[in-house]
């Protein structure tokens, strides 16, 4: 299923409010050999940016998530910065974005919410015609990272299960949540300061 034809069937259910033609918070540009997509915090600052390099033969369709009417039906009402599907070498990828001021591990858990939260919304919505992505990214842009520094034994002993499995998934570069019907769903992490750029061309070649 094409972009195009999954923009329209999403319409023809949900409104246009979910796949806006112009996102306030998600800026797509094309050079002569990239397409660059910028994510923005808010709609009236352009503090907290990073900026996503794509081949240039890139589609994008954008999701707005961040309107909390969206959620009313859903147990957990957070929600990421934007959602985009991209499609790239023959293979759709489900890209989730969120920007953080400072990377902690008492975050770390928030970050995840966020992100879960915006992927159980729109599998609903992928679903519902009939579509069901195979690829997973989470954006993470911050300011400042303070999870560049191995926790000592000292910390690992504050943090709860939950917490150290949540700082091996993000060492390990994937997030994991479980799915509605009962399987897993593995979201790869590519992180990156903010107010940068983060160069996906290699990373999303056909063979990965």
């Amino acid at each position: 299923m094409s972009l195009e034809v999954i923009k329209k069937e999403i319409t023809k259910f949900f409104g246009e409010n979910i796949v806006p033609d112009n996102h306030q918070r998600l800026e797509i540009a094309n050079d002569s050999d990239k397409t660059k997509m910028t994510i923005f915090e808010s709609e009236s600052t352009g503090f907290k940016w990073i900026r996503v390099i794509l081949p240039k033969e890139t589609e994008i369709l954008p999701f707005k998530v961040d309107k909390k009417d969206y959620y009313v039906i859903f147990k957990y009402k957070k929600n990421c910065e934007a959602a985009a599907l991209i499609s790239i070498n023959e293979k759709i990828y489900l890209v989730l974005f969120e920007l953080k001021s400072t990377l902690r591990l008492e975050k770390l858990e928030d970050i995840k919410l966020k992100i879960t939260s915006s992927l159980y919304l729109l599998l609903a919505v992928l679903r519902f015609i009939k579509f069901e992505p195979k690829n997973f990214l989470a954006i993470v842009g911050f300011m400042r990272d303070k999870l560049l520094f191995e926790p000592t034994d000292f910390d690992m002993d504050k943090m709860d299960k939950k917490q150290r499995e949540l700082y091996k998934e993000w060492k390990s570069g994937f997030f994991v949540v479980n799915d509605v019907y009962g399987s897993k769903i593995k979201i790869r992490i590519i992180r990156g300061s903010c107010q940068s750029e983060i160069d996906l061309r290699s990373c999303l070649s056909p063979k990965q």
